[in-house]
């Protein structure tokens, strides 16, 4: 299993994830936002800031 070193969010719900061997995969998250514990997300503004790490775990 590869260490997430980056992540950044668009503005389309969508996230680019960039891997310490990498890698960069783009997750859409659009169909997950607003239900359930990601329901806070469905904020763009939420979404931005609370998906944008930097050689940090993701967190809330």
């Amino acid at each position: 299993m590869f260490k997430i070193i980056q992540v950044i969010p668009t503005s389309d719900f969508k996230v680019y994830v960039y891997f310490e061997d990498g890698k960069i995969k783009l997750f859409d998250m659009s169909h997950l936002v607003g239900r359930g514990v990601f329901a806070p997300l469905n904020d763009l503004n939420v979404f931005k800031n609370k998906c944008t790490i930097l050689n940090e775990p993701l967190a809330s």
